[in-house]
């Protein structure tokens, strides 16, 4: 029968790997119980390849080609934006999508022709300016906003929280 093969990078090692390695887990554990069930719908088993980008966008690119090599339908690469729009371009050029389960930076679906990504989280822009309109409202005077300019959540997020909490 016919498989649905899902190609996913992972920080498996380095200094964003705790973000990550539980989502590894749960992915293996839902692919599992989905193919002990004869797979999605009952039908079609699930393929997972999977490589460890080390917390770098880097590996991501030659992952992704390995991936689609292999016959991938759809992408996972990586958890933050960076890695996100560096794999989904290569998947979009060949007409394959990149879901994300963590990635909330809006920026990954500006960067992409339209339907080749899909965010399952609420977007940086959502989530930090709800958490700034209710440190305002819980009548917090001061805060401190740390960014990061290396990786565009510790950057926006706080921007975004930021303009809300004025």
């Amino acid at each position: 029968g016919k498989e649905l093969i899902i190609g996913a990078t992972f920080n498996l090692t380095g200094d964003t790997a705790p973000y990550d390695i539980e989502g590894f887990r749960g992915a293996k554990l839902a692919i599992d119980r989905i193919n002990s069930q004869g797979g999605v719908a009952g039908k079609w088993p699930i393929k997972f390849l999977y490589k460890d980008s080390r917390s770098d966008v880097a590996p991501i690119i030659p992952a992704v080609k390995e991936f689609l090599s292999k016959g991938a339908h759809v992408i996972h690469a990586g958890i933050f934006a960076n890695q996100q729009i560096a794999g989904a371009q290569v998947a979009a050029r060949k007409g394959r999508m990149t879901v994300s389960a963590i990635n909330s930076g809006p920026t990954a679906v500006y960067a992409l022709p339209k339907g080749y990504i899909f965010l399952v989280m609420m977007a940086d822009n959502i989530m930090g300016a709800a958490a700034g309109q209710y440190a305002a409202e819980a009548g917090h005077k001061r805060v401190f906003l740390l960014r990061n300019k290396e990786e565009t959540y510790f950057l926006m997020w706080p921007w975004y929280f930021g303009e809300a909490f004025k």
